[in-house]
């Protein structure tokens, strides 16, 4: 039997689209693309705003990035193992999706940037200098047993940028898990408005002579520290070189170490509010949870500090510090049991799934 040759055409056609789009699947400029060790840099390079990469198993070496129009998102496979080193320096409109990440190092003009449902094993440095709202979100990602090297910062995630800075920079970090041993700060920030968001920080205390914080500022000012739980820890919050307009608020704080829960040194007009930092025997037999608004390194005291409707084991202001509104707050043992209005609310902590 013989077939129209229009059909036969037409047929050749299709293979010969098939054929051109090995590798890709998708509709209009959407398009689902695999890719392993050897073919992932062509993948990348030929990514539009909008595909997917999606990786199998293996080591991928050091990722740079790259310019792109809108999103790029690269993936594991279901089930699929891989690694990478993040070496991104003025990429943009990335996502990086369930991998394995053993070490990141983010700066420059890199915009639009988010690792997400990510285990890092070495830690990631955002040097924010060049940045100013620059969308780089942290989401779901766990940063586990992690260690202090020589030429890194203290944070397993630590973000940096200008003293001098006066607007945002554009990093969040939420929703995050950071445990498991290890002698680096769970986050150190010392960028302008950085957003830590409902992580939980749990594990974390001094096995060596490195100071390890769940939180520690240093150099930051106008951070948004909300909704996050802290346990199991030795240190909450920790901010004795200075705290500038920073916003602590809805956390729950459960030292066991350090009888300070947060320490707040110099600061200028932050608001501390609706936390619960439970008491306790902590170091030194003293009280646990203990919220300390003084001088710190600087030795210039603490003012204009706004502290209300707290739950706290104590409550300690240095000498010549003031505050410019004291209210609302339980205190000792006035802070037990349930009470409506005061402390954490429920949702404290990062978000399962």
């Amino acid at each position: 039997m013989r077939r129209p040759i229009g059909l036969v055409v037409l047929l050749a056609l299709c293979t010969a689209g098939a054929a051109a789009a090995a590798g890709a699947v998708g509709k209009g400029h959407d398009s689902e693309r695999r890719a392993t060790p050897a073919s992932f840099a062509e993948a990348f390079s030929d990514a539009r705003g909008g595909d997917t990469i999606v990786l199998a198993s293996g080591d991928y070496g050091t990722f740079k990035g790259g310019r792109k129009s809108s999103t790029v998102t690269i993936r594991s496979a279901p089930g699929a193992r891989v690694r990478m080193e993040l070496q991104l320096h003025g990429a943009s409109h990335l996502r990086l999706q369930g991998l394995t990440i053993a070490g990141a190092d983010i700066s420059g003009d890199t915009h639009d940037v988010t690792v997400a449902r990510s285990r890092f094993t070495g830690s990631a440095d955002v040097d924010a200098t060049e940045m100013a709202g620059a969308d780089i979100l942290f989401d779901r990602d766990v940063f586990s047993g992690i260690n202090v090297c020589s030429t890194c910062h203290e944070g397993r995630l630590t973000v940096h940028a200008r003293r001098e800075g006066n607007r945002p920079v554009g990093v969040t970090v939420q929703n995050s898990l950071f445990n498991g041993g290890g002698n680096s700060d769970g986050i150190q920030v010392g960028g302008y408005g950085v957003r830590i968001l409902h992580n939980e920080f749990t594990g974390i205390h001094q096995i060596d002579d490195t100071h390890t914080d769940a939180i520690q500022l240093y150099g930051q000012s106008h951070t948004v520290v909300r909704g996050n739980y802290i346990h199991d820890a030795a240190s909450g919050i920790m901010a004795p070189d200075g705290t500038n307009h920073e916003i602590i608020e809805n956390n729950v704080i459960r030292t066991d170490g350090s009888p300070r829960s947060i320490t707040m040194g110099s600061d200028v007009g932050s608001i501390v509010r609706r936390n619960t930092l439970p008491t306790g025997s902590c170091w030194y037999h003293q009280r646990c949870g203990t919220l300390f608004v003084g001088s710190g390194n600087s030795g210039a005291p603490s003012r204009d500090t706004i502290v209300e409707d707290n739950l706290l084991g104590g409550l300690s202001i240095g000498e010549g510090s003031r505050l410019a509104v004291k209210r609302g707050n339980l205190i000792g043992s006035a802070a037990k049991g349930r009470h409506s209005g005061v402390g954490a609310p429920l949702g404290v902590g990062r978000a399962k799934g």
